[in-house]
């Protein structure tokens, strides 16, 4: 019963294919029947389990099975037989559930609602985070804001802060581009930043984030507090600050370059593409495109930039960005 109304109100939904209403609706009736017998003649010797005192494979399957239903109307039932509920609560925070439930509950957050990324072209994180989203496949609205918007009662009642990027999920919100980075990985799930099913491998993806910002971003923030944007874009960036910012970011990309030198890797951190990498090849658009960096000054970052500016999304991902650039100049 579990099955059939996750099939009609979820999955049928994600195929592109037409949910029967009157299947859903039998299917929470006839769960509803079995719910109560489950109530009533089984649990006699514990709250907790189904049949005894002891964990058994009774409970692994009825916890599995109510799973499913995590997400959708079906947990607003529960509460209505507290022996199965308690049973539920119990075994499914225990740690063997949630390893062996991630990518199923991975899997459940992307057939829910969709959630939405409200960012400004003009930022390199949150170019990367809305890269991210697609690169990833998270059925995400991607909407674009300016300063105005961030500063409206709309956006202030979602964010008092009125800063971008932000991602609201539902009753969640998350700002700030390296939470949002992470929000994803474990709600959604993502191979770029593994956390929840490659743990090593998402440990030196965190470590190489931190690296980037702690570098070439330090540097990017202290250009922008020296100089705007729309300065350096007409051409009169003359503050010798500025000009001595631009002297320490060279020195970062040079830090940048040797990593790259000295791994045997395609991208930032192993063979495969991950966060870091779109994260740096938004802060190269910036720096190239704005700052007028000539990037051939690194060879081996200069090749890397290549790539990624021809990996899937690139170019959706900075065609608003790119218009900003051409409409300043």
């Amino acid at each position: 019963h579990i099955q059939a109304f996750v099939w009609e109100t979820k999955v049928s939904k994600q195929l592109g294919k037409q949910s029967d209403e009157a299947k859903a609706t039998r299917a929470i009736e006839h769960l509803k029947e079995s719910l109560a017998f489950l109530e009533s003649h089984f649990f006699v010797h514990s709250s907790e389990h189904v049949v005894g005192e002891e964990f058994s494979m009774a409970d692994v399957w009825l916890t599995c099975y109510l799973a499913q239903g995590c997400g959708t109307a079906i947990a607003a039932l529960l509460p209505d037989y507290p022996r199965v509920h308690a049973c539920l609560r119990r075994h499914s925070s225990a740690d063997p559930f949630l390893s062996s439930h991630v990518v199923h509950q991975q899997r459940l957050a992307r057939l829910g609602s969709r959630p939405t990324f409200f960012y400004r072209s003009e930022s390199s994180r949150s170019r990367a985070i809305a890269w991210i989203l697609l690169v990833s496949g998270i059925d995400a609205e991607l909407q674009e804001v300016d300063e105005a918007f961030e500063g409206s009662r709309e956006y202030r009642a979602l964010n008092p802060e009125g800063v971008t990027p932000m991602l609201v999920d539902g009753e969640t919100r998350v700002a700030h581009d390296a939470a949002i980075a992470r929000y994803i990985a474990v709600r959604f799930g993502s191979d770029l930043f593994p956390i929840m099913t490659a743990k090593e491998r998402a440990a030196k993806v965190d470590e190489a984030l931190e690296f980037l910002q702690c570098t070439i971003g330090k540097s990017m923030l202290e250009i922008n507090h020296s100089c705007s944007v729309e300065r350096v874009l007409r051409k009169n960036p003359d503050d010798a600050t500025h000009k001595a910012n631009l002297e320490k970011l060279k020195a970062t990309m040079v830090a940048i370059e040797k990593r790259f030198l000295v791994s045997d890797s395609s991208y930032f951190v192993d063979s495969s593409m991950c966060a870091a990498d779109l994260a740096l090849a938004c802060m190269l658009a910036t720096l190239k495109h704005v700052y007028g960096l000539e990037l051939r000054e690194w060879p081996a970052l200069h090749v890397w930039y290549g790539m990624m500016s021809s990996a899937p999304f690139f170019e959706r991902v900075h065609a608003p960005f790119f218009r900003i650039v051409e409409r300043e100049v």
